[in-house]
């Protein structure tokens, strides 16, 4: 679009404007705008003049509606309109500066962002017409854009003052009004979807919606996924409570950003079981900046060094959650409950978030149940299981994948479905207490944790077991289990981390364990 056809777009638009507000009898409104460019509504002092003399009270949604497509009309297809750097030519560097900090801002929809609670750091976003989404834009790429608005003005001093004005401008806004709001659904086609009421509509997106993220599919509200659901059949072994959890889940994904229900979900479950091939699936799902894949203990990390990056993903991953020890447990509650805490990225100093990402989470084993007592903690977690391999003849490599590509838009159904129930029910379907979780946690927990719930039990505290003997009735029980068998050093030391066992030495026995014996059903010799 040449400059000569986008300023006729401003003009048939202003005149539009100007019927609309005759119509309302806004005589004085109308008089302004033929006064001054219609760009200048885009002026906070201008807009609220504008607003401060309106008589009907529909005027003001007007103006709003005014100065979204004002801004629209400027963002769209200005691209190759090149900033009149000549027109400037005769004034200071920190005029010329000012000039072309608002050009990028208007012309290259670029919006400057305050990230933390203290507005103390700025990142700068631009909008990506291709995906209808913001995205941010790093310091280099600031900085070519200076070097091409500025031309052969372009140097270090000119650099400096476009910095200070691009990232000090009174368009600046905070973080928390970017992104869509939670009923609105960014698709694959650039259209939003309505999920506020049905049914459901779509629409064109704009630069105004301020759109973060988009989803990898289109809205078709016939389309199935047979392949899918009998996929969802197998993975959780028919148990229709799990499967309806996890289409509650997989739509509560839809929602953000969201904080009602503050659950994560964790499949636990046998190696090859197809839990991966889920996190597949979500994966494609989502575009590659909506999620991350940090690890619950990486989020449970004493440091916080990652923990930002929850702050704006919809989703993170844990493929294959560890069962090493979390060193903070209430970092991780903090983290899925969404609760506001201090984060303290590499290479920034520390400033607060509030998490909105939600977590799925899949493992073959838990992480030690007897690392904690509290019961807040398993409250947490939607825990499903995965009990069965698929054979190997059946296994498709890249499943989800393959899955995805043809019944996207099916699966993307099935998910507004799960969220229609989880709204209708006010919660998910199976949602075990803390106890519970913690007892289903026990049965996947590594060999050595499941072999001291399985096989063992508390004894009173001078009660002493030798370690080889011990060792030995856990090496008759791990026999033909699929299971990972601990060497002696590392049973031993697995087993002294329990919080009621304790090691010890005997003058007749050696080293013994204290306040553990062995069922005598499990008993060696």
């Amino acid at each position: 679009m040449t400059e000569e056809e986008h300023s006729e777009e401003i003009n048939s638009l202003k005149q539009e404007w100007i019927n609309q507000f005759k119509t309302l009898e806004e005589d004085r409104i109308v008089q302004q705008l033929e006064q001054n460019p219609l760009e200048k509504i885009l002026d906070d002092p201008f807009y609220n003049d504008l607003k401060s003399i309106a008589t009907d009270k529909k005027t003001p949604s007007y103006l709003e509606s005014c100065r979204e497509d004002v801004q629209d009309a400027i963002g769209y297809g200005t691209e190759d309109v090149g900033f009149p750097i000549e027109k400037y030519k005769d004034l200071t560097q920190k005029r010329i500066a000012q000039e072309m900090a608002d050009f990028a801002v208007y012309n290259r929809l670029i919006i400057p962002v305050f990230v933390g609670d203290k507005n103390e750091r700025r990142v700068i976003y631009k909008y990506d017409k291709d995906n209808g989404v913001w995205k941010e834009f790093s310091k280099n790429q600031v900085g070519t854009l200076c070097k091409e608005l500025s031309g052969k003005m372009y140097g270090g001093h000119m650099s400096t003052e476009f910095n200070k004005n691009l990232y000090n401008h009174h368009e600046c806004i905070h973080v928390d009004e970017l992104g869509l709001d939670e009923d609105k659904i960014l698709l694959d086609d650039k259209k939003i979807l309505d999920i506020s009421s049905k049914p459901y509509k779509t629409r064109d997106v704009k630069p105004t919606d301020r759109a973060l993220y988009k989803f990898n599919v289109e809205y078709n509200p016939s389309a199935t996924c047979p392949r899918f659901e009998q996929f969802v059949e197998t993975l959780l072994d028919g148990e229709e409570k799990q499967i309806k959890t996890l289409q509650e889940f997989m739509g509560y994904l839809l929602k953000f950003p969201n904080r009602d229900y503050q659950r994560a979900l964790i499949i636990l479950g046998v190696s090859n079981s197809g839990k991966s091939q889920l996190a597949d699936i979500l994966t494609e799902m989502f575009c590659n900046s909506a999620f991350s894949n940090l690890s619950m203990t990486q989020i449970g990390n004493e440091k916080r060094y990652h923990v930002n990056k929850l702050g704006y993903n919809i989703l993170n991953i844990d493929r294959d959650m560890s069962s090493s020890q979390i060193e903070s447990e209430d970092t991780v509650k903090q983290v899925i409950s969404q609760e506001r805490l201090s984060v303290e990225p590499k290479g920034h100093d520390t400033y607060d978030i509030q998490p909105v990402a939600k977590h799925f989470v899949c493992s073959n084993v838990s992480p030690n149940p007897e690392n904690t007592n509290d019961a807040a903690f398993y409250n947490r977690f939607l825990t499903l299981k995965a009990p069965n391999p698929v054979p190997k003849e059946d296994r498709v490599k890249n499943f989800g994948v393959k899955v995805f590509e043809e019944e996207g838009s099916g699966i993307f159904n099935w998910m507004l479905k799960g969220l229609e129930r989880l709204e209708e029910q006010s919660g998910f379907t199976l949602e075990p207490t803390g106890y519970e979780t913690k007892m289903m946690w026990r049965e996947y927990g590594n060999s050595v944790s499941r072999f001291l719930w399985q096989c063992t039990e508390k004894a009173d505290a001078d009660y002493k077991v030798p370690t080889g003997e011990l060792y030995r009735c856990y090496e008759e029980w791990i026999d033909g289990k699929l299971m990972n068998r601990r060497k002696k050093n590392m049973f031993v030391h697995e087993v002294s981390k329990q919080p009621y066992i304790e090691k010890g030495r005997s003058s007749e026995r050696g080293a013994v364990f204290e306040g553990v014996r062995v069922k005598d059903e499990y008993r060696v010799g």
